[in-house]
C-alpha cells in the first residue's frame, strides 16, 4: 500500500514513530499490521491488532443470557480488577483526560476501542502524531496517578462479584484479585474490606501467578484483559473472558479464552 503521492507516508521517516514501532511490537506482534499501514501512508486500523486469525481458536456464540459453569476441579481463580469492578470505564475516563491535557484528545468510545487493554505506546504515539511533537515520557506516570485517584474515589463492584467470591471461598477454591499497579493503598484496604477471604494481590498477572505452579493446571483466570489471558495460558492456566461488547469479545476469543461471559454474575458455581 502506498500513500496518494506514491511512495511512503511521513511516518516512515520518522525515527519517533521507528522507536514506538519497535517497543509496542516487542509488547504485541499483532501491531506489526497497522503500523505498517502508518508507514504507508494509510490511515491504520488498530483494530487490526485484536482480529482473529483463520487460524485462530473457534470463535464462541456469546448472549446476555448465557451462563458458564466454574470447571469443577478448579483450585485457584485469579480475577483482575475489571472483571470485578468499573476499574476499566476508569482506565478509560484517565486516558481520556490525559490526551486532552496533552493536546490529543479523542472521544471515549475511540479511545476505549483503540487503547484499553493495549500498550501505553500506542495512545503516546497518537499524542506525538497529534501534536507534531515527541509525547513527554513523564506521560506514562501521569496516566498511573490520573487512574490512582479514580480507582480510590470511583471503584465500583459489579453485581454479584461479592457472592462469587464467596461462593468461590466456600467451595475452598483459593481467590486472587489482582489489583491495578496504579491502586493506591486505600484502594487495596477498601477491596480487602469487600473481598475478605480472598488475597489482594498488587501489582500485574505475574503477581497473581506468583507461586501457584503447582496449581496451575488447575487455575483460571477471569479477566477483561487479552493481554492477561495469553500470559496464564503461557503459564499454563486457562482464561475466561468478561465483555458485554463484541469487538472486545472476539479479542479475548482470540487470545485464547475457554469462553467469554458478559458480565461476572454469568459465572456459575456449584454448592
Amino acid at each position: 500500500m502506498l500513500s496518494d503521492g506514491g511512495g511512503p507516508g511521513a511516518a516512515f521517516l520518522d525515527l519517533r514513530t521507528w522507536w514506538s514501532f519497535r517497543e509496542n511490537f516487542a509488547e504485541d506482534s499483532a501491531v506489526a499490521v497497522p503500523f505498517l499501514e502508518l508507514f504507508a501512508g494509510d490511515e491504520p486500523d488498530w483494530d487490526r491488532a485484536g482480529d482473529q486469525s483463520a487460524c485462530g481458536p473457534p470463535q464462541l456464540r456469546v448472549v446476555a443470557s448465557e451462563f458458564v459453569p466454574l470447571p469443577p476441579d478448579t483450585n485457584v481463580v485469579i480475577f483482575d480488577l475489571g472483571a470485578l469492578s468499573n476499574a476499566d470505564d476508569l482506565s478509560v475516563q484517565a486516558q481520556c483526560a490525559l490526551l486532552a491535557h496533552y493536546g490529543a484528545a479523542l472521544p471515549e468510545a475511540e479511545v476505549r476501542r483503540r487503547f484499553l487493554h493495549r500498550p501505553v505506546g500506542l495512545a503516546m504515539t497518537h499524542v506525538a502524531e497529534r501534536t507534531g511533537r515527541i509525547c513527554p515520557s513523564g506521560y506514562i506516570a501521569d496516566l498511573r496517578r490520573s487512574e490512582a485517584k479514580l480507582l480510590a474515589g470511583g471503584l465500583i463492584l459489579s453485581d454479584g462479584a461479592a457472592d462469587i467470591v464467596a461462593a468461590l471461598s466456600r467451595r475452598g477454591v483459593k481467590v486472587r484479585i489482582v489489583a491495578r499497579e496504579s491502586a493506591l493503598a486505600a484502594t487495596l484496604a477498601e477491596l480487602r474490606a469487600s473481598f475478605p477471604t480472598a488475597e489482594v494481590v498488587h501489582g500485574d498477572i505475574a503477581s497473581g501467578l506468583d507461586g501457584l505452579t503447582d496449581d496451575i493446571c488447575r487455575t483460571i483466570a477471569a479477566t477483561t484483559s487479552p493481554a492477561v489471558i495469553s500470559a496464564v495460558i503461557a503459564a499454563g492456566g486457562a482464561a475466561l473472558g468478561v465483555a458485554d461488547r463484541s469487538d472486545l469479545r472476539k479479542e479475548l476469543l482470540a487470545a485464547g479464552a475457554r469462553q467469554v461471559l458478559p458480565v461476572i454474575s454469568n459465572l456459575t458455581i456449584a454448592p
